[in-house]
């Protein structure tokens, strides 16, 4: 093998050596890691259970009932309609007649009544009673607050030897009709509308607050019946007969005894002077 070929294979062999020896002082420097990490991935919201990207848009619901009209047909006064207060003054136990003084400090409120197969929105409620005011000519409300009626006073004069009773009521009006309301789609509300006729009933107070019914009652003391004073007097008149009965069987033999002890004290008091 001549010269050149020796240094030539001298180098290769170097430079395979070097070359091992920096892979392997590299590896040996390089840190070894034990803790591995995984990052979850993300998550989309969910409606009922389906993403949200996939679920229908809804662009079309159905809106309402909204009023549209009201007929009146009829009407009913009812003067207890909502009980207010009672009051009572027990006067039987004087021999004159005295004044009752009804007058009201508290009073709850008191609502209206609507029936029928419709949805009674507040704005369906709201039209049915203006409507009412237009076709009547009376205003109505459909409550009466807390201590509305607070101040209203009553005078009623009781008669010796009764009970008097007043009880207060707001009088309501039981009002029939036919309500025309509508719906409609969100999507296209002028050309979806629906139309729908229903017969209602709804009993509201009047506006004008001191309309009140008055219930004025008298009672008095129950008389017992003509056989209970017989059974009572008869019974007297027996145990005053026994007690006497009694009283004169005893009499007798009170006197005897009496008697006994006189006859003993003399006939000792003899004995004790023939003595002497």
């Amino acid at each position: 093998m001549t010269l050149s070929k020796r240094m030539t294979s001298l180098c290769i062999t170097l430079v395979v050596a070097s070359l091992f020896l920096s892979i392997y002082a590299s590896a040996a420097s390089a840190p070894i890691h034990k803790t591995t990490v995984w990052v979850a991935p993300e998550t989309e919201t969910l409606i009922n259970g389906i993403p949200e990207s996939q679920t229908p848009m809804v662009t079309d619901v159905i809106m309402g009932p909204y009023f549209y009209r009201y007929d009146y047909n009829q009407k009913t006064t009812v003067d207890k309609y909502r009980h207010i207060a009672h009051f009572s003054h027990d006067n039987r136990l004087n021999k004159l007649s005295e004044q009752m003084e009804a007058q009201i400090t508290n009073s709850a409120s008191q609502g209206a009544e609507w029936s029928g197969n419709v949805e009674f929105t507040a704005e369906i409620k709201k039209k049915i009673i203006e409507s009412l005011k237009g076709t009547l000519g009376i205003s109505y409300k459909e409550t009466r607050t807390t201590n509305e009626a607070v101040g209203y006073k009553v005078v009623h004069t009781v008669p010796a030897g009764k009970v008097g009773h007043i009880n207060l009521y707001y009088r309501g009006y039981k009002i029939g009709g036919r309500l025309t309301v509508w719906t409609a789609n969100t999507s296209n509300p002028s050309q979806s509308k629906r139309y729908a006729t229903y017969d209602v009933n709804s009993t509201c107070i009047p506006v004008i607050l001191w309309t009140f019914s008055l219930s004025r009652t008298m009672q008095t003391f129950k008389k017992p019946p003509l056989t209970v004073l017989l059974c009572l007097i008869v019974c007297f008149t027996l145990t005053s007969c026994f007690n006497t009965k009694n009283k004169s069987e005893s009499v007798p033999d009170n006197y005897s005894l009496y008697s006994q002890y006189v006859d003993k004290v003399v006939k000792n008091s003899s004995q004790k002077d023939l003595r002497y």
